[in-house]
């Protein structure tokens, strides 16, 4: 008689009980991080540039209608 012939667990012979060991710790993914896009770093990065450009507008602009 074998080990695995009369290893029962909740009902599961072995073999299953093996498997579902061997999915859980090998196969499977571990701990997924819940990750979101953040909509507003976009729109603030986008504010920043608009703004950053408007300067240097300014500052190109500034100097071609002013002193050299």
């Amino acid at each position: 008689m074998c080990i695995r012939d009369r290893y029962e667990k909740d009902g599961f012979p072995a073999e299953k009980i093996l498997y579902f060991m061997i999915r859980q710790k090998f196969l499977t993914p571990g701990i997924r991080p819940y990750k979101s896009e953040n909509i507003y770093r976009r729109l603030e990065e986008t504010e920043r540039i608009k703004e950053e450009v408007r300067k240097l507008e300014e500052k190109a602009g500034g100097r071609k209608a002013g002193q050299t």
